[in-house]
């Protein structure tokens, strides 16, 4: 009988009433399910290594520090964990900060509860997700690349404009027909060449300097 995986969702928030109805919303949609939630940076430390949850939820707010702190600590100690950054505040530097620190996304409070779901689906799947708007600002205001996008060869080049396509490492392995460890390879490759510390950041980087083309067909 065939199976469907499900994706265990760690949610991180101080207040009560935005962290029970997250629990409540996210849990009830199929395929997901709510293992936890936590109140500061110590116990979603705590909570991540109990319950290894796939996706994190985590508000930038907290007690104890901010989710930046948080987040950078649990991908140190899940370096398979994703982590979706929560916010309330209107600071454009905050987004450009979570693609540099390599988190997953990026979503403010405004966001519909469909929007959040497919934000954990999608950062599941090794998307980044961040709305067209926070796209446009880090395109913008990403810094210049460390080394010259011509050290890139053609199968990188071929993987960065799948990965500004928004293809998955699966889709992108599928696509190219490789491994996802030969793509995980590539995009290793990709980042340091470019000196950049995303996916996100790298792709930025490609589309300003024209490596790349994300205009509709």
């Amino acid at each position: 009988m065939e199976t469907t995986e499900v994706i265990r969702v760690l949610v991180v928030d101080d207040h009560q009433m935005m962290a029970e109805g997250l629990r409540a919303a996210v849990a009830t949609e199929p395929g997901l399910e709510v293992v936890g939630v936590a109140r500061d940076v110590a116990e979603a430390r705590s909570l991540a290594d109990e319950l290894r949850p796939d996706v994190v939820l985590m508000d930038y707010s907290l007690p104890s520090g901010t989710g930046f702190d948080s987040a950078q600590l649990l991908k140190q100690d899940h370096p398979g964990v994703k982590v979706i950054i929560l916010t309330g505040h209107h600071d454009d530097t905050l987004v450009i900060k979570a693609v540099e620190l390599g988190l997953d996304g990026f979503l403010r409070k405004t966001a519909s509860i469909d929007a959040v779901v497919a934000a954990v689906r999608q950062a599941h799947a090794g998307e980044a997700v961040f709305s067209p708007r926070d796209l446009t600002l880090v395109m913008r205001n990403v810094r210049k690349a460390g080394k010259s996008p011509t050290d890139l060869t053609d199968r990188e080049i071929e993987v960065l404009q799948l990965m500004a396509n928004g293809a998955s490492t699966e889709g992108m392995a599928t696509t190219l027909y490789v491994s996802a460890h030969t793509i995980r390879s590539h995009v290793r490759h990709i980042l340091e060449k470019l000196g950049a510390h995303s996916k996100l950041e790298a792709v930025a980087m490609a589309i300003r300097e024209g490596i790349v083309d994300v205009s509709p067909n």
